[in-house]
């Protein structure tokens, strides 16, 4: 869905790149017919992408031989940064930064700032309303377009789109996520735009995770980032608990980590009830592979989370985010490992 950001020979070249590292050595015939475009699209796309030396800089490249194409990767490419790279040119995203700081602009106003025709400003807005109503988000494009919806969703959009750009996610830096934040958050008190004291399902968090009713408005929604981004401590209470002592009685490896691991968890969840958009910012549209121990997790979680199945019809990337943060732990758990048969 995050490519409904990129310029169309962008998004093109992005789309080559997932085929062919699904399939790599890939015909002409075959890649127009499943990225529908053209041979000469296609070749452009990798031309263009290889005479501006990004592919030197990102690590990555689509080469021919013998009529099939290929792609190269070096050993540390991340597609994230390959979209980040990407969306540098994305006059979509210039857009929305210039509603962001500039929410009083009229369709006029971005035409002078961007020197681009309101049709092609209106075009190109349109082109993300899918997107923005994952956030569950509105654009209306009247003569002063505006985004509307939940403040806190709005920040949270933002959020993600500033990720985006910078090509890495906010578990990796919580106290650079929690800076995004705050910097965020800042320019919107500016403009006079404040969170909603009531903007999630009180109730739901409650019966779900254990906690009273709370109330996260301007003033709490930074201590909120600091448990989400994982600079404050949280203790895990009610029925999550008790799914999650089952749950290392079944995966005793985790043991080591168990304050840690159902911390995590249940940020991830607290961060499924506060807020819509895909969790797990995926830029491929390739199912993750689930394993066991994340059935076993969702199973628990069925049986005791009241209304989970709910939750995960609105997230179902849940289980690619529990499938990471499990990944994350078991690597934590490998010097472990070679320390005890030592």
């Amino acid at each position: 869905m995050y490519e409904l950001l990129l310029e169309k020979e962008a998004r093109l070249f992005f789309g080559l790149v997932q085929t062919l590292a699904q399939k790599n050595g890939q015909s002409l015939a075959q890649l127009t017919e499943g990225l529908a475009a053209s041979a000469h699209q296609i070749l452009l796309s990798i031309h263009r992408w290889r005479v501006k030396g990004q592919h030197l800089q990102v690590g990555v490249d689509v080469v021919k031989d013998n009529g099939r194409l290929y792609v190269l990767k070096s050993e540390n490419f991340d597609q994230r940064t390959l979209f980040a790279q990407l969306l540098q040119n994305s006059i979509a995203v210039d857009f929305l930064w210039l509603l962001w700081h500039n929410p009083s602009f009229g369709i006029g106003e971005l035409a002078q700032a961007t020197f681009h025709s309101p049709q092609t400003i209106r075009r190109l807005l349109r082109g993300v309303l899918p997107l923005l109503s994952q956030y569950d988000l509105q654009l209306t494009l009247q003569k002063r377009p505006v985004i509307q919806g939940a403040e806190a969703q709005l920040r949270f959009f933002y959020l993600h789109l500033t990720f985006l750009q910078e090509g890495i996610w906010g578990g990796e830096e919580p106290k650079h996520a929690l800076d995004q934040v705050s910097r965020l958050g800042a320019e919107r008190r500016k403009q006079g735009s404040l969170i909603e004291g009531d903007w999630f399902d009180h109730q739901w968090i409650e019966a779900t995770l254990g906690l009273g009713e709370y109330v996260v408005n301007e003033r709490g929604f930074r201590f909120l980032w600091h448990q989400l981004s994982g600079l404050e401590p949280v203790w895990v209470s009610g029925q999550l608990d008790q799914a999650l002592r089952r749950f290392f009685d079944y995966e005793s490896i985790f043991l080591p980590y168990e304050r840690e691991l159902s911390g995590a968890l249940y940020r991830i969840l607290l961060m499924a009830l506060l807020f819509k958009g895909d969790l797990s910012l995926a830029l491929t549209k390739e199912k993750v592979s689930i394993n066991v121990s994340v059935n076993r997790l969702e199973r628990l979680f069925q049986e005791y989370l009241p209304q989970y199945d709910q939750l995960k019809a609105l997230h179902p990337e849940l289980g690619a985010c529990y499938g990471m943060i499990l990944q994350e732990f078991r690597q934590m758990l490998s010097p472990l490992k070679r320390a005890g048969s030592c």
